[in-house]
């Protein structure tokens, strides 16, 4: 158990998930623009990326970057 104060690693990217998402719903960003921003790599940034789409939130992805377009009925 994780001394009061800290957060687990699961809790820490569930927060920068939810974190990213808000972000992905203000504005569009790269990958490495993400990845710059919540301190992780770009595969890391992939990975919650695709556990998004995995919840349902639809994402476009064009050459600008990502943006959410949709969520789940």
């Amino acid at each position: 158990m994780a001394p009061p104060g800290t957060r687990t690693e699961p809790e820490k990217r569930l927060a920068r998930v939810l974190r990213l998402l808000l972000a992905l719903q203000q504005e569009q960003l790269t990958r490495m623009a993400l990845a710059q921003r919540f301190g992780v790599s770009e595969r890391q940034v992939q990975r919650d990326l695709d556990a998004l789409r995995a919840a349902g939130i639809q994402l476009l992805h064009t050459r600008k970057g990502y943006r959410v377009t949709g969520w789940p009925s």
